[in-house]
């Protein structure tokens, strides 16, 4: 049975760098990349008492996206390249429903297998850089990328890029 270890999930409005939907993001237990300054350093370690069946995860999609929820994000800790099977698994689950796919990755673009970069509508790739920080910006440091539908993006153009301090959005 294929499982997943699963650390937590919530309903979040920034989690889809357009703004446009609201995203059930589902948290990944482990990572190996042990990035200084990561934003998830509790999901680092891999706790296998976590573990949750894949079916467990569809059904918290399909009660999560059941009426507002129309994006899934993917983050963690981090599936690639780990929990690549995991993740093809509930894209395409995603994807049969229609919900738009969310993918944080500290994996290089190029890296990525291409059948994932195929159906993932949205990838943020590349490892967080402490020394890349940008404080109220997206992504998190200046050497991730952004990429949706298989093209690279200018990060710029997104509305998730606010000053906080002013709740003002960017142009």
């Amino acid at each position: 049975m294929i499982c997943a270890p699963l650390a937590s999930y919530q309903l979040t409005l920034e989690d889809d760098p357009t703004l446009k939907t609201i995203s059930l993001t589902l948290y990944i237990q482990g990572c190996t990349r042990r990035c200084e300054g990561c934003h998830n350093p509790e999901l680092q370690e891999f706790d296998e008492s976590k573990n949750m069946t894949m079916e467990n995860i569809k059904d918290i999609i399909d009660d999560k996206c059941r009426y507002l929820c129309r994006s899934v994000c993917f983050c963690g800790g981090d599936w690639l390249p780990t929990f690549e099977e995991q993740l093809n698994e509930l894209v395409d689950y995603c994807n049969d429903r229609k919900l738009k796919t969310i993918l944080y990755t500290g994996e290089r673009y190029e890296d990525i297998p291409e059948y994932l970069k195929n159906k993932i509508n949205i990838i943020i790739s590349d490892p967080f850089d402490i020394n890349l920080f940008q404080k109220n910006k997206f992504p998190a440091s200046s050497n991730q990328r952004v990429w949706v539908d298989g093209e690279q993006v200018d990060p710029e153009t997104f509305a998730i890029n606010i000053k906080r301090d002013k709740n003002i959005a960017r142009k």
